[in-house]
């Protein structure tokens, strides 16, 4: 269990505002049901302008993405890109042609995201196209897609994430070969009195068996479904929770996929005209093939019928901020892994951060995505990190892709407040107990602040309402 250090500092207080900015802070805790850290700082001369709570180590959920999309700005560049290739050769049997899919892992992949030639069709009718042309005028009756021997190495779930989270498609890891973000659709039918719950069968998916111990909840409940399996491959997942009542019978549920690497390659061989099957079958085969044989096809020399290149980075750090992607950002990890590791200060996010002379050495990070509730960081590290950001320019790529105060992402709902329209920037990170929210913020005044809010054990009913209250009181600083 993470222990909370609560740092019993008094507000420093450097503003006529700061009584008002205190009510708003302090009524977050909930008459003190919940523990609350707040850090608010002039960037441009660096003062403390309030502070409550500011060093106490709280659990920030997704507003460690900061952290983690900054250092990839830094350390990879806003232009770096993944690449994919599309490797061909004549198998020993002449009748087969082998391909070979090298990656260095593009989480983007078949992702939809990025316009039309990054949705999963796309990318597979660009695939064989390229097969097609490296064919030439050769016959051959049947196509074996392989990948890498190394395609899934260090993908293993971090430990500190909860059992509950690691079948769920948030919890997808990325490998060296990416397909449609790692994560899969479970659709379900409720049949008789809409008291009873069937999985609609599908010719792709799953992966693996279903144990479906689902319960219908009412209209309103949403969707409080939990995919249950082992930290890596299984052969049965279970689905436990429940969904809601629905008038079209009809609901699904989006889930990981353990191996996108081969499953990318059961999409390109039925594509290319390989014997049908169903993907759960094949796999099962694939995963009983000689490991031997496998490395066999993975050695002599290929050609390279295509590359494949992702978005640039700017855009990918975007994407990961504004739709809070954790395997967005755990992919970016692990594209800078082996410069964090050799910077000469430590290994890690943090060490990479503790070398630029950021007050880090008691944090904790565990991940890339913040799903890890051990975790933990202060509200005054956080503000540390976003000055760190202006003086090294990294801040204006980093606003570019961060939810504006209604305009964009979760803050697009305060648009009714034309006062903080525009005005402030921020990540925010939510789970269950946990609100986080680290952001800049434009005065009407001309200043340019920064602060974060984390709050633990939430339990504030009020969180919307006073969120409106803290925008308005900062952008009239």
């Amino acid at each position: 269990m993470l222990c909370l250090m609560i740092c019993l500092t008094l507000p420093r207080n450097g503003s006529a505002q700061s009584g008002s900015l205190s009510a708003v802070v302090q009524a977050f805790s909930a008459q003190g049901r919940s523990t609350v850290g707040f850090d608010l700082i002039d960037l441009g001369t660096g003062k403390h302008l309030y502070s409550h709570h500011p060093e106490a180590l709280m659990i920030p959920a997704s507003t460690l993405k900061l952290i983690t999309t900054g250092a990839a700005l830094e350390i990879l560049g806003p232009q770096y890109r993944f690449k994919t290739c599309i490797l061909v050769r004549k198998s020993a049997h002449q009748d087969t042609l082998l391909m070979n899919i090298s990656g260095n892992g593009d989480p983007t992949l078949g992702s939809g995201r990025f316009g039309e030639q990054s949705q999963a069709d796309k990318v597979l009718d660009t695939i064989l196209r390229s097969i097609r042309r490296s064919a030439g005028s050769g016959k051959y009756s049947y196509y074996r897609v392989i990948t890498d021997m190394n395609a899934q190495a260090n993908t293993a779930t971090p430990g500190s994430w909860l059992y509950a989270d690691i079948g769920n498609y948030y919890a997808a890891m990325p490998g060296r070969i990416n397909f449609e973000e790692n994560q899969y659709r479970i659709g379900f039918e409720l049949y008789g009195k809409k008291s009873e719950i069937e999985v609609v069968p599908d010719s792709l998916h799953p992966e693996a068996g279903i144990d479906n111990q689902l319960r219908i909840g009412t209209v309103s409940s949403g969707d409080q479904c939990y995919v249950y399996s082992s930290p890596d491959y299984a052969s049965k997942i279970i689905l436990r929770g429940s969904i809601p009542v629905l008038h079209s019978h009809k609901f699904s549920v989006k889930a990981r996929l353990f191996r996108p690497d081969l499953y990318l390659c059961y999409r390109t061989e039925q594509a290319l005209g390989n014997p049908p099957a169903s993907y759960q079958h094949w796999l099962e085969k694939r995963l009983k093939s000689d490991n031997d044989l496998i490395a066999s096809e993975t050695t002599g020399t290929y050609d390279t019928a295509l590359v494949l290149y992702s978005p640039p980075l700017k855009e990918i750090v975007s994407e990961t901020n504004i739709h809070s992607i954790n395997l967005y950002a755990e992919a970016l990890l692990r594209a800078m892994q082996d410069r964090l590791n050799h910077n000469g200060s430590g290994s890690g996010l943090k060490g990479y951060f503790e070398h630029k002379g950021l007050a880090f050495s008691s944090a904790n990070i565990e991940d890339a995505c913040g799903l890890s509730r051990l975790d933990a960081l202060s509200a005054s590290q956080f503000t540390e990190l976003l000055r760190y950001f202006v003086r090294t320019g990294t801040d204006r790529l980093l606003e570019s892709g961060l939810a504006i105060s209604g305009q964009r992402g979760d803050l697009a709902q305060y648009a009714d407040i034309p006062a903080v329209n525009g005005r402030i920037s921020a990540k925010s990170g939510y789970m269950s107990g946990v609100r986080s929210l680290a952001a800049y913020v434009k005065t009407t005044s001309g200043k340019r602040l920064a602060f974060c809010l984390i709050i633990n054990q939430d339990q504030n009913s009020n969180y919307p309402q006073l969120i409106r209250r803290l925008f308005t009181a900062l952008v009239a600083m």
